[in-house]
């Protein structure tokens, strides 16, 4: 009879064990950057780190966050994000490259901008803009994801739009010797 009581009192902890294992393994990280917990985000992440560019990956991994507040009744995270500024550095990388390299070619010219916004973002040398957003969430069994939406993105990604937009804007107007509407 004491065998099967301590046989039942080892299973039943394993199991309790078990359960505290797999419950806590599906948290949140309270705080960190993007690119090494974008699963938390629900995001998928890429296996294959050569499909995403060094930028990209230093871009992503400047952009950090703290969770504040998990409202689990109401399935709703408060997050502080801070993104870095790249608009303003990056003219500033591309009239240097530019005056250094006058003779360079388009190519070689992207290289040298790319290589060095790459620098400014590994060595934490920009700004940031930091807000503080309330993001929705979803469980899983035990896990709980983040599910951002066009808010994130906007804050996120979307002074990389204004840059792409600024751009193509200029270009036009140097093509066709038109100054561009803001």
């Amino acid at each position: 009879m004491k065998k099967r009581s301590a046989v039942i009192i080892l299973l039943l902890s394993m199991v309790m064990m078990l359960v505290f294992v797999i419950s806590k393994s599906g948290q949140l990280s309270m705080e960190g950057n993007y690119y090494d917990n974008v699963t938390d985000f629900g995001v998928k992440k890429e296996t294959d780190e050569e499909k995403i560019s060094p930028l990209a990956q230093a871009y992503f991994r400047d952009i950090t966050y703290e969770i504040i507040d998990m409202d689990k009744e109401n399935m709703k995270a408060t997050v502080k994000v801070s993104v870095p500024r790249v608009t303003d550095v990056l003219v500033e990388i591309v009239n240097q490259v530019l005056e250094n390299n006058f003779e360079a070619d388009a190519e070689q010219i992207k290289e040298c901008v790319v290589r060095e916004l790459q620098y400014e973002l590994e060595n934490n040398e920009l700004s940031k803009t930091t807000e503080t957003l309330v993001i929705p969430m979803e469980r899983i069994f035990f896990e709980y994801n983040l599910k951002p939406g066009e808010e994130w993105y906007d804050f996120t990604m979307g002074q990389l739009e204004e840059l792409y937009l600024e751009y193509f804007r200029l270009m036009i107007g140097e093509l066709t010797n038109e100054i561009p509407d803001k």
